[in-house]
């Protein structure tokens, strides 16, 4: 009986349709789109795509064209309710009556009448060339009478298939991925295939399903709508929807699209990036802005000297030095230089303040375009932070609609979706653009939702979609007043991929900079390693399917008024940070800078690694992140593939060596078919693995402490130069006469392409093993005494160890929170400054300086002023820089160099980062 029922189910939805029964169809290059009509009656939509080369035609996608319209019926009795009262309804398409068909050659439009309503409906399906999915929307209207109240659209509220068309067996299968549990299984003569939940979709977000052979994703186009999947026997049901709030007038509504995609692949996420591309209104480049907000401040701020109020001169004295620093002397390109909060008199309606700039912005951003960089600005909607219930209330006594008490930080806001203050506020950033030169607009600040009907705008659940619809309207206007605006909207966004259609850049979520805790030897570390944790809750916990690469994370942070490291921080942390920022993918590098206590170092590590990250952008901005939890302590990454091209950044954010594993999986936009890639570390030194990989593979990587690592994969036959294996080396030069200075060997070392070398006699030379430090601690001793534990033992540090460091971390036992002693230490007798380094009542780093020799060390703990002797853990560790015995090689070569830029170096030429565990002791 069940395959009776299945086979005439499936020959409902075949192409051999009764004469009854009316196909309209759609072609493209990829796929082909069949809807069928019986007499009155709406029967199904079919997705298939087009037959490869070998004739090959996977996976077909067919549903049965249900839709929803969920409306509050006004009247006697609504359709297919028992009592009058009962005024929610849902109509589908049961409801309606097919009354005509029109068609173009790449839209069909199915036009409804209902059967027990006033209500009209208009199905609209688009296929445009090359698309490997169709839109779907609905429009509905009511000529007759006018006053139902549509509470929300269903444009897809359907049960759907992914079936097999060939090369079948018996039997289809339905799970979620991830879990062992089958929802149904169906014998059918039609199919081969498991069929799996990857995403179950949720708010602004897909849904996705997948087999071994084909995948295909849904979601409707607005950053809030519900899109969600689940099993139903042997099918699903999908269900697209966004919430309206108005009556179904003569006029009528439109729904936004629902994309509905059939990919020839199972590697969804892989064309769901694809798709992301013709959702953005504003091309996917790099973008480096220097931000004011940690140099510049308004004249109100407390304890912030008059070099660093926000006014014409100051500002103009930093565009100076930004202009000098990155373009002059690095050559970087500042796409804009962005005025945060502080411009702007707090007691007003986003007036400037004309005593600091009294001859407005004109003469900054003309001075900026001389060297083609434009002005940006910042805007709070809001009411902003500083001084925030100045402007607010300044705002609400002159009738700009607002909501909320100060109960707590930021529960009073301004409100965008207010007539009068949204006027006002298209009005303010229209002449921003027009008479001041303003292309860039950063919006700090947005709140969805308002219950104050007098504002003109929908209430309750309908507010979001008001306010959302007026501010796509204010991003609309700036991007006609100038095309190339471009728009940053932060706190308040989440992380929809429809926002795309409105702005260049969307917030992360999470605080601007914060410090994990996780045992970390400097700030900086701990505030990388949060950082990656607000990514990984996003990316992967709650699994977000957002591109990295229109997300703002926050930048660089190194200014005089707020930092994220410490003054004299080594040069390895920063370059760490800016490396990590560009290689997690983003495509807005920010900078938060005092230009004027930039080293050149530190100048020279920032351009650099805007330079790498500028030419690796077309790889870079295709990210997964990969691995744990940073604030477990877990070693984690970022993996970018593009066809045969990517880039795996990876980093450990604890102080003990881990292992991570890197999967080469097409899912990640890697061409199922590569193979020989070759594997090179770039960063923090070069590297050659020895082997080279294919699509599928999987790699081990070891990491040291605290190391950020990044590798670039590229094919064999691509490379321009001759690949040295298992070394770690430095380019010299380039051209015939291939230069590179070898520190030393890892692995075996190997040439990968021997091919490209002129001179058949050539061999390579024997090369050293890298020198390793082996600090041997002797004479160790541990007395406890009234006062706490005294530690003793000697270190022999040889000469070729450098800025060799003491690390000391001291940890309370589980559960134990009290205050970590203040040590000392003593190295021959003298007294070390110790740098502290903690997460109080947790974890601490006790740091001290070492010299070359040897070394007498003694740790007291604590010190006079302690009556309780503190207990808990130390683990000794020995931190510095290797001298290697460095050998120049020459390889004569037919290739023909191409120069690209490469990461900056993070320490001295002809060194090597080692650390090294000592001793873990119990303090008692």
């Amino acid at each position: 009986m069940k395959k009776s029922i299945i086979t005439l189910f499936l020959l409902i939805f075949a192409c051999n349709y009764l004469l009854s029964q009316q196909v309209y169809q759609l072609n493209n290059q990829k796929l082909t789109v069949q809807v069928v009509v019986k007499e009155k009656s709406l029967v199904s939509d079919t997705i298939s795509i087009q037959p490869n080369n070998d004739g090959f035609k996977p996976e077909i996608l067919i549903t049965d064209a249900d839709f929803g319209i969920d409306l509050v019926w006004t009247g006697w009795r609504a359709p297919n309710m028992p009592n009058n009262s009962q005024g929610r309804v849902m109509l589908t398409k049961k409801d309606f009556d097919v009354v005509n068909v029109t068609q173009s050659a790449s839209k069909i439009e199915i036009h409804l009448k209902g059967n027990n309503s006033t209500v009209s409906a208009r199905l609209i399906y688009t296929l445009s060339d090359g698309d490997y999915f169709i839109k779907k929307s609905i429009a509905v209207n009511d000529t007759i009478f006018g006053y139902h109240f549509l509470h929300a659209l269903h444009p897809v509220k359907s049960n759907i298939k992914l079936q097999a068309t060939q090369n079948a067996s018996k039997k289809v299968e339905i799970r979620v991925e991830g879990s062992d549990e089958f929802s149904q299984v169906e014998e059918t003569s039609e199919t081969n295939s498991l069929v799996y939940i990857v995403k179950k979709g949720d708010y602004g977000q897909v849904a996705a399903i997948r087999t071994s052979n084909a995948s295909a994703f849904f979601g409707m186009e607005n950053p809030a709508t519900e899109n969600h999947i689940k099993p139903a026997g042997n099918h699903f049901v999908l269900d697209c929807s966004r919430p309206y709030g108005v009556n179904i007038d003569s006029i009528g509504v439109q729904s936004e699209a629902v994309v509905l995609a059939l990919n020839p692949e199972p590697y969804v996420r892989k064309w769901y990036w694809n798709y992301v591309d013709r959702v953005r209104v504003a091309p996917d480049s790099p973008y480096t802005l220097n931000n004011s907000w940690y140099d510049l401040r308004s004249v109100e701020y407390p304890r912030v000297p008059e070099q660093h109020w926000m006014n014409e001169q100051n500002v103009d004295r930093l565009v100076d030095k930004v202009h000098q620093n990155m373009t002059v002397d690095n050559g970087i390109k500042v796409d804009a230089f962005v005025l945060d909060d502080g411009w702007d008199v707090y007691k007003s309606d986003w007036v400037l303040r004309e005593k600091q700039f009294p001859n407005g912005l004109s003469p900054i951003s003309k001075k900026l375009a001389v060297n083609k960089t434009n002005l940006g600005i910042w805007f709070g909607p809001i009411g902003g932070y500083s001084f925030r219930m100045q402007r607010i209330n300044w705002m609400l006594q002159n009738g700009y609609e607002g909501i909320g008490k100060e109960y707590e930080y930021c529960a009073a806001y301004l409100c965008v979706g207010g007539n009068k203050y949204n006027s006002m506020f298209r009005n303010r950033v229209s002449d921003m653009i027009k008479n001041h030169g303003v292309r860039y607009f950063k919006w700090d600040g947005m709140i969805f939702s308002c219950n104050d009907p007098s504002h003109g705008h929908r209430t309750g659940l309908y507010s979001t979609i008001s306010v959302l619809d007026e501010f796509k309207k204010i991003c609309d206007e700036a991007r006609s007043a100038s095309p190339d605006v471009y728009l940053n909207i932060t706190t308040g966004t989440w992380l929809s991929p429809w926002w795309l259609g409105f702005a260049n850049q969307i917030w992360m979520d999470g605080a601007d900079y914060a410090f994990a805790n996780v045992p970390s030897l400097s700030k900086r570390d701990n505030a990388i390693t949060y950082r990656d944790f607000v990514l990984y809750d996003d990316l992967i916990k709650k699994d977000l399917w957002f591109p990295t690469s229109n997300l703002m994370t926050h930048g660089l942070i190194k200014g005089k008024l707020d930092h994220v490291g410490t003054t004299n921080e080594p040069i390895d942390k920063l370059t760490d940070d800016a490396m990590l920022y560009v290689a997690r993918g983003v495509s807005m590098y920010e900078l938060y800078i005092s230009p004027d206590i930039l080293t050149k170092d530190e100048w020279r590590v920032i351009s650099q690694s805007l330079k790498w990250a500028r030419d690796r952008h077309s790889v870079l901005r295709r990210t997964e992140m990969i691995g744990g939890n940073p604030t477990l302590a877990e070693p984690y990454g970022y993996a970018h593939f593009v066809d045969t091209k990517g880039i795996i950044a990876l980093r450990n954010p604890t102080v003990e060596e881990q292992t991570i594993n890197v999967e080469f999986l097409p899912e990640y936009g890697l061409n199922r078919f590569a193979s020989s890639l070759v594997v090179e570390q770039v960063y923090p030194y070069r590297y050659i693995l020895p082997n080279t990989y294919s699509a599928g593979s999987t790699i081990p990587v070891k990491l040291n402490g605290f190391e950020t690592a990044i590798f670039e994969i590229y094919p064999l036959d691509s490379a321009k130069r001759p690949l040295v294996a298992g070394i770690i080396f430095d380019e010299v030069s380039s051209g015939a006469d291939y230069k590179i200075s070898v520190l030393g060997a890892k692995d075996k070392v190997k040439i990968l392409n021997p091919e490209v070398i002129s001179n058949s006699g050539w061999k390579l030379p024997e090369v050293k093993s890298i020198v390793s430090s082996n600090l041997q601690m002797n004479s160790y001793k541990q007395i406890k005494t009234k006062k706490g534990t005294d530690i003793s033992f000697t270190l022999s540090v040889p000469t070729t160890t450098v800025a060799l460091q003491l690390g000391l971390l001291l940890k309370n036992p589980d559960g134990v929170n009290v205050a970590l002693p203040k040590i000392k230490v003593m190295v021959n007798g003298k007294a070390v400054e110790v740098e502290v380094q903690e997460q109080k009542e947790r974890w601490g780093w006790r740091i001290a300086n070492l010299s070359s020799g040897e070394n007498s060390i003694s740790v007291i703990f604590p010190d006079e002023k302690v009556v309780k002797p503190w207990i808990g853990s130390v683990d000794i560790w020995a931190f510095g820089f290797e001298k290697q015995n460095a050998q120049t090689i020459s390889i004569p070569t037919m290739l023909e160099q191409v120069e690209t830029p490469m990461p900056p170096k993070p320490w001295e030429t002809g060194t090597i980062k080692q650390s090294q565990l000592l001793r873990k002791i119990e303090v008692k």
